[in-house]
């Protein structure tokens, strides 16, 4: 009589048919299984760390220039004002949506460059009126924002969609936030400048690091917020990303919509890690 793995034990070792001892039998088996797994490396603990060798790398963000202005190409950071915490994502961590499975992307207190949460800023292939030669990142440009290639082997583009019962992020029910295989203008969006009285002077004027700004989706117009809400994955608990269009009293985005770009990194004092260089003070 052979035994799978969804067969279980009687709660009496001795209970024997037919002259021998099924739970033993059924034990040796379950050894067996184990064996199994544990040469092939398809273990929860291989498993495991195979996902946080690769996210978990050490790479190098990569600027243009030394003065601080952002081009297309470079590698970044992104740092929430409000959390202090850095975007990431979880490639294991999938969700369906119209493009197909996403990422969720979240935030995280890691401040050295992993491969998770470097990201490279491009050009929006699709984009209209670019009236600029050079290779500069400006305010009102639309463009994407690229995985690693150190992280997953297709690259993935930062996206959202309209809010629906069947898509939103799990606490705050906003616009979920993920990366996504198919680009489209779902994966498009622009950078606003911080203060909204001066946003349309501000409106083709170069984008430099460490400068808080306000990251909107073309598709929805919805800014890309995190805060303190908590959201546990593989990786431990970080905190949650959505995108939401909301305003102060002031007619002003809150803090959680708040960013800044980080394209370098200084040593940090009496440390063998490097840390990431403080955001901008805001308003």
């Amino acid at each position: 009589m052979m035994f799978d793995k969804f067969c279980r034990p009687y709660t009496d070792p001795r209970v024997k048919e037919q002259n021998w001892n099924e739970s033993g039998a059924l034990i040796g088996l379950n050894q067996d299984h184990f064996q199994q797994k544990l040469s092939s490396g398809t273990t929860v603990l291989h498993q495991t760390t195979r996902i946080a060798s690769r996210a978990l790398q050490s790479v190098d963000l990569e600027s243009s220039s030394s003065d601080g202005v952002v081009h297309y190409g470079d590698c970044i950071m992104l740092v929430n004002e409000q959390s202090s915490a850095y975007l990431t994502f979880s490639n294991s961590d999938q969700v369906p949506s119209e493009d197909g499975s996403v990422a969720v992307v979240t935030t995280s207190a890691q401040d050295q460059p992993l491969a998770r949460n470097v990201f490279q800023i491009v050009r929006y292939p699709e984009q209209a009126g670019a009236t600029f030669p050079d290779n500069i990142v400006r305010y009102g440009d639309k463009f994407c924002l690229l995985s690693h290639p150190a992280y997953t082997d297709r690259p993935l583009f930062l996206h959202s969609q309209k809010l629906s019962p069947s898509f939103s992020s799990k606490t705050q029910r906003q616009q979920l936030v993920g990366m996504c295989q198919t680009m489209n203008y779902r994966c498009a969006w622009t950078f606003l400048y911080f203060t909204p009285q001066f946003r349309l002077e501000a409106e083709g004027q170069v984008v430099q690091a460490l400068t808080p700004l306000v990251i909107s989706h073309c598709a929805t117009r919805a800014n890309l917020s995190s805060g303190n809400v908590p959201y546990r994955n593989e990786f431990g608990v970080e905190l949650e990303v959505w995108a939401a269009s909301s305003l102060d009293a002031h007619r002003a985005e809150p803090p959680e919509s708040h960013w800044s770009l980080v394209a370098e990194y200084v040593p940090a004092p009496n440390a063998a890690t490097r840390t990431a260089a403080p955001p901008a003070a805001s308003r």
